[in-house]
């Protein structure tokens, strides 16, 4: 760990530091390189962060109460409990001197000016197999890949190329698809995972007994007092009736069984720990034999015990202790005792869990959990994780601060070294390149919860990552992925039509479907079926929507690989819209998560659940990101949509796009992970995470505009004014049932509302719009609106506008007063939901969202777009029928743009 830091400090001395282009690490030098990139851009400031790291580690460390919290959040918060827990909280946090609970993911453009963390492991299964590993040509079938890399991006095997987001190693895969979240580990618990060799396996075991032998007095007595006030059951009572359990004899157990198995390691008598334990376990269990091997050996000549029967003796102390006595680090220390038994290190999930890529070793594939363990044990230097081929290295500087041969650490040296051949010299990449010079068997994953094939990692450091903004003259990392691979479905087109042309010479064709509700929607699916008859439909790279069209588009994408099977995906669509749609009931429910699970609630909010439903026949909570690498024998999909701010001031880029990948402003060059689209940003980082919009909001973000603004307006009011009155009185019924405050009692004292008033002011404000847009008189709905706000507030008068002859101004200001007079009325969801889509209807608010340009000072960007914290996206029909301006993106180099249209006029001016 010093060395590492002592000779980084040299070389930015000499002026070499920003020379290098990777920085890997095997077990101490993973712990300073945990130390560096925790400061953001480092090499900028290293003498200062090297004085922060010495003090730190010069310092007095964790205290054993810090340690015992960090413990009890590592074995209550995942499935697997492994020494490596042990190992950080005991042994790490003695050494870095700190309780380090950022993650590696957090890291992400945040050290753009340093070079490029690698921290490696080794799979501890394929280590331990009799083939050893992979070498150059070796059979696939029967080899096992141990070299195991991790960054702040992914992490993988080194030699098989397969990887998963850095964020999703641990969790449980199956078949390459996410199935059990388990949340990403800290860099506490990193720094464990790869330094986690003192030396041999005794020596390691020798430090983590002395740990938990070392407990201090004080925290032994806080520790024994906590056991008994939560101590409840015993689980030996004769009658099978819980008593509570002697604390003192199960915890003397417990430290009898460090103790003996630390005698053991030390080859000493343990006659007097095997006769404490069997006393106290025989007192627990008021005279109870239990079966616990013998401590002797069958010939008898000492009573020193050899290493088989200390593991036995163990794993039988333990199943007799279990469930003894309920408090975590009672159970906590049985499992540890259970790990130091079976050796289990660094245990999670496996990401390739029954996948069946004839790429990878099948001895990958089987087990559901790998064991990790520090790469020191197979080889000191981390030369695998930077001669994979696509790093394409031209010099290693190996700096060796080992007690011994960095190829001879340990008793186990690695078998590898001799089979690979230490060369850098290899064929320089052209920098356009993606997936034609990658390695057959290279796998990988695309995103967080899904493995895909073919991936170079330039293009992988292209991703716009989840929480920061990508500025980038380039597409992203996948779409190149899936243009390089797409391009080859287009050739081999091409040659089926009899159209002979060099891969080079291949064409980028777009796909644009206009706008036109459910008449695009259909139109396009329509015309889509006939490319696809005509055998045209696979010469297609992108496809790109704009409102209706991309109704169409969400049906169809929902439907992996759809174009392989458009005829069965056609019926299904055209027999879910002219089928009954969405129920009532269904549709409040959907609005109520839109209205609770979001900062920002809006007309499209409504237009989803109201209008949109009424035409696609469904509720769609699939979000985008589900989508990727679900379609790749499709054309690749983009959403339209326009920044309306910028639209109505004509200062900025209006144009925005969205596809499963990121979201952002076309022109301009501004992305976002899609998944973060929503999320608030602050000068490029995220800062409050909101969850992802799904398919049905995003079909409602793009496709809004019916016609004008009166129409739209009221088509949102028609429909609310059509709830049945089953569903009307089921709703005033709950309203009552829930509501707890009127509000408006002269005393102060909450009173419960009367619901039919509150409930017919609203039903009348819904009337009172629509008679006013249609042009008709509105006296009647005024009196009743202002008799039962009257009656409801006891006589007080209220500062309602005149309503004599109401004008669309007139309505709007009419509209916010009533509404302000109903506010908190009623504690109801859809009451609140009501009065916030009056006052979006009165102010016209669509599609908003938090702005993740907000504050950022790149000027690259147009200032307009960087001030203000919101932005709201609304149908791009309203700007230009066609979304021309997704496909002239300089960087998609298209060269023939088939635009289908469906307009009822002229699609550059629909509306």
């Amino acid at each position: 760990m010093v060395g590492l830091l002592g000779s980084l400090v040299q070389l930015e001395k000499a002026g070499l530091l920003d020379c290098i282009l990777y920085l890997s690490g095997v077990s101490g030098s993973t712990w300073c390189m945990a130390s560096l990139y925790k400061e953001p851009d480092w090499s900028t400031k290293l003498e200062t962060v090297k004085d922060k790291i010495i003090e730190r580690i010069s310092g007095p460390g964790v205290s054993w109460e810090d340690a015992l919290a960090k413990l009890k959040k590592y074995y209550y918060g995942k499935d697997f409990f492994s020494l490596t827990d042990v190992w950080a909280v005991m042994t790490v946090t003695s050494r870095v001197k700190e309780i380090d609970e950022h993650t590696l993911t957090e890291q992400r453009n945040k050290n753009n000016k340093d070079p490029f963390p690698i921290y490696t492991v080794v799979d501890k299964q394929c280590k331990q197999c009799s083939d050893g590993g992979l070498h150059a040509g070796a059979d696939l079938t029967n080899k096992r890949d141990q070299w195991f890399e991790i960054n702040p991006y992914e992490a993988g095997y080194s030699l098989t190329g397969a990887f998963v987001d850095t964020s999703s190693f641990g969790s449980q895969f199956h078949k390459g698809s996410k199935k059990k979240h388990q949340d990403e580990f800290d860099m506490l618990y990193l720094q464990a995972l790869c330094g986690s060799a003192l030396g041999d396996g005794k020596q390691n075991k020798e430090e983590i007994l002395k740990q938990m032998q070392e407990q201090p007095e004080r925290e032994y007595e806080e520790v024994n007092k906590e056991m008994e006030s939560d101590s409840f059951h015993c689980g030996f009572a004769s009658d099978d009736v819980p008593i509570s359990p002697p604390v003192d004899e199960c915890y003397q157990v417990l430290m009898d069984l460090v103790d003996m198995n630390l005698t053991v390691l030390k080859g000493k008598d343990t006659s007097h720990l095997d006769e404490s334990i069997r006393k106290n376990l025989n007192d627990l269990s008021g005279g109870t034999n239990h079966s616990i091997c013998s401590m002797k050996k069958e010939v008898e000549t000492t009573d020193r015990v050899e290493k088989p029967d200390i593991m036995s003796f163990t794993m039988d102390v333990c199943n007799n202790l279990k469930g003894r006595i309920k408090f975590w680090l009672f159970e906590a220390w049985i499992a540890m005792l259970e790990c130091v038994t079976q050796w289990i290190w660094g245990r999670k999930y496996n990401f390739l869990h029954n996948m069946t890529d004839g790429a990878v070793p099948p001895a990958l594939l089987e087990s559901e959990t790998r064991d990790y363990i520090d790469a020191g044990l197979s080889n000191n230097s981390p030369y695998f994780s930077v001669l994979r081929k696509e790093r394409d290295i031209d010099l290693i500087i190996s700096l060796d601060f080992s007690a011994g041969d960095p190829f001879m650490k340990l008793q186990e040296r690695s078998r590898w070294s001799k089979y690979v051949s230490l060369s850098t010299t290899g064929e320089a990449h052209p920098s356009d390149a993606v997936s034609s010079e990658l390695p057959s068997n290279a796998t990988t994953a695309s995103g967080q919860s899904n493995l895909d094939l073919s991936v170079r990692l330039p293009a992988r450091l292209n991703h716009p990552m989840h929480g920061t903004v990508r500025f980038k003259p380039l597409l992203n990392g996948s779409e190149q992925e899936f243009v390089a691979s797409r391009r080859n479905t287009v050739l081999q087109t091409l040659k089926k039509l009899q159209i002979q042309c060099s891969r080079d010479e291949v064409p980028n064709i777009a796909l644009l479907g206009s706008g036109g509700g459910q008449r695009a929607m259909v139109g396009l699916l329509g015309s889509l079926v006939q490319l696809d008859k005509a055998g045209l439909l696979d010469c297609i790279l992108y496809l790109s929507g704009v409102s209706g069209s991309t109704w169409c588009m969400a049906s169809l994408y929902k439907e992996p690989d759809w174009s392989t099977k458009l005829e069965t995906v056609k019926d299904k669509i055209i027999e879910r819209i002219s089928g009954p749609g969405v129920s009532w009931g269904d549709k409040l429910a959907k609005l109520k998560k839109y209205y609770n699970g979001k900062d920002f609630f809006s007309l499209t909010d409504i237009w989803a659940v109201m209008i949109v439903t009424s035409f696609v026949k469904e509720i769609d909570e699939h979000t985008l990101t589900e989508q990727r690498n679900k379609n790749n024998k499709d054309p690749f999909p983009i959403y339209t949509v326009v920044d309306k701010q910028s639209k109505e001031s004509n200062d900025g880029d209006q144009w925005f796009e969205i596809n499963p990948y990121e979201a952002g402003y076309s022109l301009t060059g501004a992305f976002v992970d899609t998944s973060s689209f929503s999320s608030q940003f602050h000068k490029g980082s995220k800062k409050k995470h909101q969850g992802e919009f799904d398919m049905l909001y995003l079909q409602a973000l793009c496709g809004s505009a019916l016609g004008d603004e009166q129409q739209i307006k009221e088509e949102i009011l028609e429909k609310i004014q059509e709830q049945p009155q089953k569903e009307h009185e089921e709703v005033k019924k709950e309203m009552e049932s829930v509501s707890v405050h009127g509000g408006f009692a002269s005393d102060d004292v909450p009173i419960s509302p009367p619901v039919d008033g509150c409930y017919q002011v609203l039903m009348d404000l819904v009337d009172m719009n629509l008679t006013v847009l249609k042009g008709e008189d509105t006296s009647h709905l005024d009196e009743s609106i202002r008799r039962n706000l009257n009656d409801l507030s006891g006589g007080t008068n209220h500062s309602i506008g005149s309503t004599e002859k109401l004008e669309t101004a007139d309505i709007m200001n009419l509209t916010m007063d009533v509404c302000n007079n109903l506010r908190g009325r009623i504690k109801f969801w859809l009451f609140d939901a009501w009065i916030g889509m009056f006052e979006c209807v009165t102010q016209w608010i669509w599609g908003r969202k938090y702005n993740f340009l907000h504050n950022m000072t790149d000027g690259a960007v147009p200032p307009a777009l960087l001030e203000s914290e919101t932005r709201d996206y609304i149908d791009a029909g309203l700007s230009n029928n066609s979304p021309y301006f997704s496909v002239l993106r300089k960087e998609r180099d298209i060269d023939l743009i088939i635009s289908l249209d469906f307009s009822a006029g002229d699609p550059f001016m629909s509306a």
